[in-house]
């Protein structure tokens, strides 16, 4: 008999771990059904609850999980192609605020993973959308944000998707969890609406920006752009960039700190009218962001045009007759001595429909600071 005691002790221990890991859950208010991927089948090495294809060889790991975790387990999965699903949609409740989180980590430094929202009204499909994206560290990482359910759906379903990359790359999850605001343990006080939004319109970007709180500490703040997800910032501004001359858009902003978010501040504005119309012979479009005089302040120039039409032109640049690719929207100029120098950029727009342009600023005077 104390043989089969011994061998019946690990199920035992097993049994009241997951337990408490169920009650832990239903304790943090998470919706998630096996967020924490304790539970697996046992007919193929899946976890309940979860879509994850065979090529992404899910495997079920011990002694590896977040700081915080409760649970003995974590996923990992390779990324080649495609990610890991619920296997059915989760009840929400209209218009109400939601906290979503998630652990995760990979075997290779910035590799990117996006999260999707599926929005269901009972069983009609609605959209999908990203909310999230993030890059991977070798350590565990948590990433949380405020969603906001919207008022055609009651049905959420949610997909954690990296990257594809074939060459060899593990990608780890742990504890995705959705925890309606009410059930947020703790409480703050409501926070404020962001107070004085204010909108500088271009023709294709949008900068907007509000007051920033005395006590901003760990606050953040939700840009919402024509009823979509923008992006969740640190600062109190935000360029919207790639929109279309003379279209109008509504932009909210809501601050969010921990689990309170503020209600939106939310305005409508225009951009700005091209000077010639679309198919004009005589439109050319031009790089807003240089001086009058053909020159460049500092090394860093953010390509915002005025006259471009297609905010989604293909566009292609070369300095000094050299291929140059920019990122975020900056051209970075070449570290050089002296107070300025001068240099030749040279553009080729294409806006599709027949309409390209090749621009040179021939002597492009860029001064050094």
């Amino acid at each position: 008999m104390k043989q089969i005691c011994k061998l019946f002790l690990p199920i035992i221990i097993f049994i009241s771990v997951l337990s408490q890991v169920k009650a832990q859950n239903a304790a943090d208010g998470n919706i998630i059904p096996n967020g924490g991927f304790e539970e697996w089948r046992s007919d193929v090495l899946k976890p309940v609850n979860w879509i994850i294809g065979n090529s992404l060889s899910p495997e079920q790991i011990t002694g590896d999980t977040p700081p915080e975790s409760k649970g003995m387990y974590a996923l990992k999965m390779w990324a080649n192609g495609g990610g890991v699903s619920l296997t059915g949609e989760v009840p929400v409740e209209r218009k109400k605020k939601y906290t979503f989180s998630f652990w995760y980590k990979g075997t290779k430094l910035n590799h990117e993973i996006k999260v999707y929202f599926s929005w269901y009204d009972d069983s009609a499909y609605k959209g999908r959308e990203q909310k999230l994206s993030v890059k991977t560290a070798t350590n565990w990482k948590k990433k949380e944000c405020t969603i906001e359910i919207p008022e055609y759906a009651n049905k959420v379903g949610i997909e954690l998707t990296p990257s594809t990359d074939y060459s060899g790359v593990g990608i780890l999850f742990d504890d995705v969890s959705l925890v309606a605001a009410k059930n947020m343990p703790g409480g703050t006080p409501s926070l404020e609406a962001p107070k004085h939004l204010e909108v500088n319109a271009f023709q294709g970007e949008m900068e907007i920006s509000w007051d920033k709180p005395v006590n901003s500490d760990g606050m953040k703040w939700e840009v919402v752009f024509d009823d979509r997800m923008e992006a969740t910032v640190s600062s109190n501004s935000y360029m919207k960039t790639k929109l279309r001359p003379n279209t109008r858009h509504r932009i909210k902003v809501r601050a969010v700190k921990g689990g309170e978010v503020s209600p939106y501040t939310e305005k409508e504005e225009s951009t700005k009218e091209m000077k010639e119309p679309e198919h004009s012979l005589d439109r050319i479009p031009y790089l807003r962001t240089l001086e009058p005089a053909g020159s460049c302040n500092g090394r860093f120039l953010k390509l915002y045009y005025n006259e471009l039409a297609n905010p989604d032109a293909k566009i292609s640049y070369k300095l000094n007759g050299i291929p140059v690719q920019p990122q975020n929207d900056t051209l970075e100029f070449p570290a050089f001595e002296g107070y300025y120098k001068r240099f030749q950029l040279e553009i080729h727009i294409d806006e599709g429909e027949g309409r390209e342009w090749d621009i040179l600023y021939n002597e492009l005077s860029v001064q050094n600071f």
